[in-house]
């Protein structure tokens, strides 16, 4: 995922938008910034459950088989360039409003912290900048499943599904521990990339597969302990990863289910364009109105707002490049994305 753009296109122009994909995104981006600012546990702890996998499984998804090195450079752009950028923004807005409403700011003012703080990201940053880790685990599963994919020709193919579940297993053994850029989260973030990788390739399936999948969705999360993939709480392997594969089918079932009704598509994929935008702005808006006012205000706010930054933003080809990671990848960058490689042949 990206979330902004279609994670993994083979062209270097701006690829069409998928309608249903955006209302999926809509749809997943307003469930985060719910899971984020309730403050009732029970709506915090279900949403948790899946709200992360689904965009790993959304850009896995979207994710079309492309040479590696050619990738390099549109994930940078795409990802890396905004992520910097809102880093920048983000802690100068949180360092200006603190001096007016007297709360901690996420850094200090003290600019090798700063800058240290930057380098390392994942989970070192927290507060305003909690969310920051996931575009750099997406960055590096993203490409991890690219050189793989690229490889063994494909997402359902016998070893690329051995080396999916190899990596299930490797985040469920692995103790948790804070790494530079999510490194630690990525086994789990790939999985759920895969999924949503092979579910694509697998094609569609009749209707009547939602069934079981929402008999799952209510088993496993019934007693599926917590899940947050940023801590690595992983939970268990047996319980959470069912109910983070059967939610997010069944969400994209309904964002696909959503497509003739017009007026609710383009409203959720107009929230879901906008995602990249709302992940980072919602926090700093959480945070700085929490002490003043209730939930659902604050919710409301945070999408309005993001979604004025987000509409400012298209009008430049500079906020365009920044932050919506929609810049094309420069000339002198070494990774070029520009002519689309042809894929070996057959699986």
């Amino acid at each position: 995922m990206t979330i902004a753009t279609s994670a993994g296109t083979a062209v270097s122009a701006k690829p069409a938008r998928v309608e249903w994909i955006d209302s999926l995104r809509g749809i997943g981006i307003v469930l985060v910034v719910i899971g984020h600012v309730t403050s009732r546990p029970w709506l915090h702890h279900y949403i948790y459950l899946f709200h992360m996998p689904l965009f790993f499984a959304i850009s896995g998804y979207v994710f079309k088989r492309t040479d590696p090195k050619a990738l390099v450079g549109r994930r940078v752009m795409t990802l890396l360039v905004p992520y910097a950028a809102y880093l920048v923004l983000i802690t100068g807005f949180d360092w200006l409003f603190c001096a007016f409403d007297g709360l901690k700011p996420s850094l200090p003012l003290k600019p090798l912290i700063v800058i240290g703080k930057f380098a390392i990201g994942g989970n070192f940053l927290h507060d305003t900048l909690t969310v920051a880790w996931f575009i750099t685990s997406l960055f590096f599963a993203n490409l991890l499943y690219a050189a793989l994919a690229w490889r063994l020709h494909g997402a359902t193919t016998r070893w690329m599904t051995l080396i999916a579940l190899a990596m299930l297993v490797l985040s469920y053994l692995t103790p948790p521990i804070r790494t530079p850029w999510a490194i630690s989260q990525v086994p789990l973030a790939f999985f759920f990339f895969w999924a949503g990788a092979a579910y694509r390739e697998r094609g569609t399936e009749p209707w009547w597969v939602v069934l079981p999948a929402l008999a799952i969705a209510i088993a496993s999360m019934a007693y599926a302990p917590d899940f947050d993939m940023k801590y690595m709480t992983y939970g268990s392997i047996w319980l959470n990863v069912p109910a983070a594969l059967s939610v997010s089918y069944l969400l994209l079932r309904l964002a696909r289910a959503l497509g003739p009704v017009e007026p609710a598509t383009r409203f959720c994929a107009s929230i879901g364009q906008a995602a990249l935008v709302i992940m980072f702005v919602h926090k700093l808006v959480q945070i700085h109105l929490q002490p003043f006012m209730p939930d659902w205000p604050i919710m409301l706010i945070a999408l309005v707002l993001s979604y004025a930054i987000y509409w400012a933003a298209t009008k430049s080809a500079f906020t365009r490049t920044w932050l919506l990671g929609q810049g094309r990848v420069p000339d002198w960058m070494p990774w070029q994305g520009k002519t689309p490689a042809t894929a070996p042949s057959g699986r």
